[in-house]
């Protein structure tokens, strides 16, 4: 056995002997044979002219094909395509016997390939356009279509599988000291010079287990480009036994700079600059179906979007990851994210495949502390038609930050579209909205801004809540806000034109004093009264309602602590609405608004005819309870600024008479309403008109003309007459004045002589007369005049009405007996001689000073008056009297004083109290 055993070594080896002597004999003379045999084969595989230098056969641990100066893929113009410095192949001894030569191992040292892209879009060479042919039409699935989302990871998955999967001359390639140079003339216009990159350090090796039926490849590289080195990439992709494929690639401190002409390719104006490192991994089970997952992170980010609308975003670190799953069936994002600083965008949904307008989507959003610019940047980045429509939704926003938003929904991929764009009222199954907004500005109309906004919206399906809604108008603080509305989807499909606000509206300061003035006293003893007002707004363009609001029925009261308002018949944006308002100013000022909303009305806008931002008319029904009474009232009104106008103001008064009125209020301050008012009112009873100014209406009747003209404004805790100025025109007519006046008792009890208020309660009058001027928080008057059939007054002075005690100052003459004197004026002759041209035959002078409540009335002897200018301007209604006595009469007169002890009775010289100069106050 041994000596067998020996003899078969023995005989091997001198085989092995004889062989590499033969070898080394007939090596040189088939080198020549060998090299032309292999350009001949090479082109024949390839189909292109191959060229090489040298090639010759080395024995080692095998056979070995070694070749040099290798020239793959001439162009036109004789330039190579691929140059290979040297090719070491080892050749299988096996396939040899066969006579098919197979290669174990192939080694590539000191590749350079030149990739080329015409601007008419023709790759040069020629595997390369026929590879891009075959990923563009590359296998898919049944009934599945190709979709231009999805397209880059389907030609990346056809082209791994055919590296991978497709059988080749070794089982293992390996290239060395590589360099792939690629220039594109149709990565930017064509006009702009070709884009240039290479893959420089290339070291790449593709190994394929023939036990395993596994296939491995890596390549690494430096990527460069005109300016320098710009980042080192890795890739692998593997192959398992089951045909499933993942393809990795890891870069490191990769500078997008270098891709910057396909960005600027799809957008001009558009770049990307940062420094990425991280990995993309792709894994593929079969044809059209895969996961994508992306782990990468940017350091140094700097993003200019395309358009103005776009501007540009800066970070330090910006984190980007998440998976995309894609079956036959759907695409499928999960835990998409985008982290940096403050920011946070998470993005899961799905989508049906094919993607075409009737796949169903589902998608939820959640945004943390973004800006609403890198939402608008964001949007920048989408395709045309989703950018302009999404960029309608956000243009009135100017900047602001969403400390979070959580969004979702599902419906077809036209459905969102026609959602978002408003062009269908249907919302999403599931949809919803919660955002919570801070320091957001958002431009209403042409020149007003609301600034400082923040608050909460919650949206899910038809119904929408504003919750907590503060911000300030054009610098201004405005109520807070809490909106509720159902049926908000109908906004989206109003006329988008009937949403324009026009500018003019300002904050309504004043609003909450105006309230407090004219709401009940809680400490008076009466029920409280609720005053109804219905307001036709034919046009309200107000910034605090974001829309116009036309042809609007609204019904107002008040209530314990602010406001009502009621609508059944409103148009707001176009959209009609009906629901209620409620306006409080206690604890803080807020408006909490609930509407209904109908589908869009098809009319138009109402037109405008002035700079006004609302106008419409009121009407106040029938006030029997409180101050004001009234069987009836209507008026005009409309508002520029902070100013409004009330014209036409015409009322029916309850009992009796009619008012007349203009009145303009300004509310664009919280510390005073101004207000100028002109009215008149003709008919009414003077003792309603004494109650609704706040006296009791005992104090006296009869019918009453009123008119007048005043200034003044409304003050927090400021009386009104402090800042109250202007005329008042009183006439009465055939009514009493009762002994309750104050200054009618003091009147009384100033002489039991001859006052005519002993025997009765009241003096009667045919007619009083009188013109009141109002200033400086007094009441002022230069003639008051009532004459009747028990006496004649006449009086000048004035009233205190601003500060307690309320003194009040004046001159009064009453002339008595006028029975008597209507008697006597019958007589001719007589009448002129006694009565004079005042028609009087006794008269008295009193000075009424002190309290209004309790004032004190001294007499003034008649003769004391009768000297000094006669004019009842300067020396009061006396004056009248006495200029017009008869000069024989005036020692008659003396002595009825003295008999009626008017005065002094012996004295006949003025009383030292009143010098005979003095003149009646006036002021």
């Amino acid at each position: 056995m041994r000596r067998a055993f020996a003899r078969i070594v023995i005989g091997l080896v001198v085989f092995a002997g004889a062989a590499a002597v033969g070898f080394l004999l007939t090596q040189r003379i088939a080198s020549d044979s060998l090299r032309l045999q292999a350009e001949s084969r090479l082109t024949d595989l390839i189909g292109s002219p191959v060229t090489i230098g040298d090639a010759r056969l080395t024995l080692g641990f095998g056979f070995r094909l070694i070749g040099s100066d290798v020239l793959v893929w001439r162009n036109e113009d004789r330039a190579p395509s691929l140059q290979i410095d040297r090719i070491r192949a080892t050749i299988r001894p096996l396939s040899l016997l066969v006579g098919r030569p197979g290669f174990s191992r192939i080694l590539f040292d000191g590749v350079r390939l030149r990739i080329e892209r015409s601007s008419a879009g023709g790759w040069t060479p020629r595997p390369i356009a026929s590879l891009a042919e075959s990923t563009r039409g590359a296998r898919q699935p049944e009934n599945v279509q190709s979709e231009a989302l999805l397209g880059p990871l389907i030609r990346v998955e056809s082209m791994m599988r055919a590296i991978l999967e497709k059988s080749r001359i070794a089982d293992s390639l390996e290239i060395r000291n590589g360099t792939v140079v690629f220039i594109d003339a149709q990565a930017e216009h064509p006009m702009a010079p070709p884009l240039f990159l290479a893959f420089e350090s290339v070291h790449a090796k593709l190994r394929r287990s023939r036990l395993a039926r596994t296939s491995r490849l890596v390549i690494k590289a430096r990527l460069i480009d005109a300016r320098g080195d710009r980042g080192r990439i890795e890739l692998e992709g593997t192959r398992n036994r089951h045909g499933d494929i993942r393809v990795a690639m890891a870069v490191t401190s990769l500078e997008t700079n270098a891709l910057a002409p396909y960005v600027r390719s799809l957008h001009p104006a558009a770049r990307i600059e940062a420094s990425v490192s991280g990995a993309i991994a792709f894994e593929s089970e079969e044809p059209g179906s895969g996961r994508l997952e992306i782990d990468l992170v940017g350091h140094d980010v700097r993003s200019v979007g395309p358009g103005h609308e776009a501007g540009e975003i800066a970070a330090e670190r910006i984190a980007l990851g998440g998976a995309i799953e894609i079956t036959p069936q759907t695409v499928r994002l999960r835990n998409g994210h985008l982290r940096g600083g403050e920011l946070e965008l998470i993005a899961d949904g799905s989508v049906a495949r094919p993607l075409q307008s009737n796949s169903f989507a589902q998608v939820s959003l959640t945004f943390r502390e973004v800006e609403v610019a890198e939402v608008r940047h964001l949007i920048g980045w989408l395709p045309d038609i989703e950018r302009e429509e999404a960029e309608d939704i956000v243009r009135a926003v100017q900047k602001g930050r969403l400390h979070s938003l959580r969004a979702g929904g599902s419906a077809t991929l036209a459905a969102w579209q026609n959602f978002l764009a408003g062009r269908s009222r249907t919302p999403p199954e599931e949809f919803f909205i919660d955002a919570t907004l801070s320091d957001t500005e958002v431009a209403v109309g042409d020149d007003d801004l609301i600034e400082g906004l923040q608050g909460r919206l919650w949206w899910s399906g038809e119904h929408a809540e504003v919750i907590d809604a503060r911000a300030m108008l054009n610098g201004t603080p405005l109520p807070v806000l809490d909106v509720t509305i159902d049926g908000v989807t109908n906004f989206l499909a109003g006329d988008p034109t009937r949403r324009r606000l026009q500018s003019g509206g300002v904050p309504l300061l004043g609003l909450q004093t105006l309230w407090e003035w004219f709401k009940p006293d809680p400490d008076e003893d009466r029920p409280e009264v609720s005053t109804a007002l219905g307001f036709t707004i034919e046009r309200l363009h107000h910034p605090m309602l974001l829309w116009p609001i036309e042809n609007t029925s609204v019904a107002l009261w008040n209530t314990e602590h602010g406001l009502h308002f009621d609508s059944d018949n409103a148009i707001w944006a176009g959209v009609p609405v009906s629901g209620e308002a409620e306006w409080t100013f206690e604890p803080e000022e807020r408006v909490r608004v609930a509407v209904t909303a109908s589908a869009p009305d098809p009319g138009p806008a109402v037109a405008s005819t002035s700079n006004d931002w609302v106008e419409g008319s009121v009407v106040i029904g029938i006030q029997q309870d409180g101050p004001w009474k009234q069987q009836h009232g209507t008026a005009r009104f409309r508002a520029r600024g902070s100013r409004f106008h009330f014209d036409r103001i015409e009322s029916q008064l309850y009992p009796a008479g009619a008012l007349a009125a203009t009145l303009m209020l300004d509310a664009g301050s919280a510390d005073k309403v101004p207000f100028e008012v002109d009215f008149a009112a003709t008919g009414a009873k003077v003792e309603a008109l004494a109650e609704q100014l706040g006296q009791p209406k005992e104090l006296g009747s009869g019918h009453v003309d009123i008119g007048g003209s005043f200034r003044g404004s409304l003050r927090p805790g400021v009386p009104l007459m402090e800042d109250f100025t202007g005329l008042l025109e009183v006439v009465a007519t055939d009514g009493v004045v009762r002994r309750a006046v104050p200054a009618v008792v003091a009147l009384a009890l100033a002489s039991q002589a001859y006052n005519p208020f002993i025997r009765r309660d009241e003096v009667r009058y045919e007619r009083a007369e009188t013109t009141l001027e109002f200033q400086d928080g007094a009441m002022s008057t230069t003639g008051f005049f009532l004459d009747g059939p028990d006496l004649r007054v006449f009086a000048s002075g004035t009233l205190d009405v601003l500060r307690p005690p309320h003194l009040v100052d004046a001159q009064v003459a009453l002339f008595l007996f006028r029975q008597i004197d209507k008697v006597i004026e019958k007589i001719p002759i007589v009448n002129r001689l006694l009565l004079g041209t005042n028609d009087n035959l006794i008269g008295a002078h009193f000075k009424l000073t002190g309290p209004w409540e309790g004032p004190d009335a001294t007499t003034v002897p008649l003769s004391a008056l009768a000297s000094g200018p006669a004019s009842i301007i300067e020396q009061g209604p006396a004056s009248v009297v006495l200029q017009t006595l008869p000069m024989f009469m005036m020692k008659g007169v003396e002595a009825i004083e003295s008999m009626l002890r008017l005065g002094n009775p012996t004295a006949t010289e003025p009383s030292p109290e009143v010098p005979a100069s003095a003149e009646p106050d006036a002021s």
